[in-house]
């Protein structure tokens, strides 16, 4: 009898228990869930990252887990706020999909969110755009022409640059020769200084990008911007003639070249100012080169000592630095070697070397070997100058240190 009541007892206790079990279990909550990213049906791009952010918690007690689905395929779980996840859709295919989120609580309760309809679309690589820009020089053997990117695209320019022909829409060859790379940058805009071209001829310029044309980053496309046409000047100089310093009575040969007129004579004033001028050793010497000078007001009136400005514009429209000097040279074949001396440009650059006085005695340098002609900058005490030479068909930019000593050079005055 007594074990028939104790294990009634036992039976009612676990009666008891279990239907408690049940009442909890019937009264549990089910967790809160909604996307906070996306919270909307949308369309991205095959390739594109899709960042995922969910909202969840149990107000009866604690979220256990969060399931993110793809189109019925569980792709992420969660335990930890936040609750987020980035889906690459690379890997996928074009097409409409399904994305839900799941929470269960720490009782197995479930919620899922509303579905969003998520669009992947065929990757569509959008090119940069580049502009051509007008020359803002025209020489005889090229001119410099500019560009600019108005917008980089999907992947941003790879290489830009300017293409050129005789004819529009020009093309860029990575193997042909009508193709420059920018010799520098400013502000977004692109230089080119181009002088390989020929006299009076008219060219179409374009420029030109280079892009990644596919995600393998491996298949290379060009775009290009509008055509700019240009004719390049066709005469070395325009005017040449004669005048008279009303100082002394020396009679000078002048030339225009591209706008400036030039005297086509080295400098021969004389005065007792010893300080500003110096000359030759020996007197032929004079009378082939005119007079070593500083650059003290010695012009003639209504002319003035050039500026570096003068001297670039001067190179430049004769072809630059690598082949101006041959047109600027005398084409006496006493003076120069004529394989490098034409004079087409009635320049006539003499090689009348320079004097330095580094103590008490002077000396001269490079004469009958090299013409040295100096400029103003007033932002440099060094004396500045250009040089031609014997050899080639070059033209330098250089500068003496004023600790050596007081220069001399021959000047070449502009008419102002």
């Amino acid at each position: 009898m007594k074990s028939f009541l104790k294990n009634l007892v036992l039976f009612t206790i676990l009666l008891l228990i279990s239907c408690e079990n049940s009442d909890n279990e019937d009264s549990n909550i089910p967790p809160n869930v909604s996307f906070i990213s996306p919270n909307e049906d949308l369309s991205i791009a095959l390739g594109d990252i899709l960042d995922i952010l969910v909202a969840a918690d149990d107000p009866d007690g604690q979220v256990d887990t969060v399931y993110i689905e793809f189109n019925g395929e569980n792709i992420a779980q969660i335990t930890s706020i936040p609750y987020q996840y980035s889906f690459n859709t690379s890997f996928e295919t074009p097409g409409t999909y399904e994305l839900k989120a799941i929470a269960s609580d720490n009782l197995g309760a479930l919620s899922t969110t509303t579905t969003i309809l998520l669009e992947i679309t065929e990757f569509v690589i959008v090119p940069p755009t580049v502009q051509t820009l007008p020359p803002t020089f025209i020489g005889l053997f090229g001119a410099d022409v500019k560009s600019t990117s108005t917008s980089f695209g999907t992947f941003g320019p790879d290489q830009t640059g300017i293409c050129w022909d005789l004819t529009p829409n020009p093309v860029f060859d990575e193997n042909g020769s009508n193709f420059q790379f920018p010799t520098g940058t400013t502000n977004g805009i692109s230089n080119y200084n181009i002088n390989s071209l020929e006299p009076g001829t008219t060219y179409y310029f374009r420029a030109f990008a280079t892009y990644y044309d596919d995600l393998d980053s491996d298949s290379i496309a060009v775009t290009y911007g509008d055509n700019i046409e240009v004719t390049l000047s066709s005469e070395f100089y325009t005017e040449t003639g004669m005048f008279t310093d009303t100082r002394d009575g020396e009679v000078y040969q002048w030339v225009t070249i591209d706008g400036m007129t030039w005297m086509a004579e080295n400098l021969r004033y004389s005065d007792n100012n010893t300080n500003c001028i110096e000359y030759y050793d020996d007197v032929q010497d004079g009378m082939n080169y005119g007079n070593f000078y500083r650059l003290c007001d010695v012009c003639p009136d209504g002319w003035r000592l050039p500026v570096q400005e003068d001297y670039v514009a001067l190179i430049n429209y004769l072809g630059g630095t690598n082949r101006a000097g041959k047109y600027l040279k005398s084409n006496n074949a006493i003076f120069w070697n004529t394989e490098f001396a034409s004079n087409e440009s009635l320049f006539s650059a003499l090689p009348g070397g320079y004097k330095v006085q580094p103590d008490l005695d002077s000396f001269e340098t490079g004469v009958g070997e090299k013409a040295y002609f100096s400029y103003l900058d007033e932002e440099d005490v060094n004396t500045n100058f250009v040089s031609l030479q014997d050899f080639n068909d070059s033209v330098e930019y250089n500068d003496i240190d004023s600790a050596a000593g007081l220069i001399w050079m021959s000047i070449r005055c502009i008419q102002e």
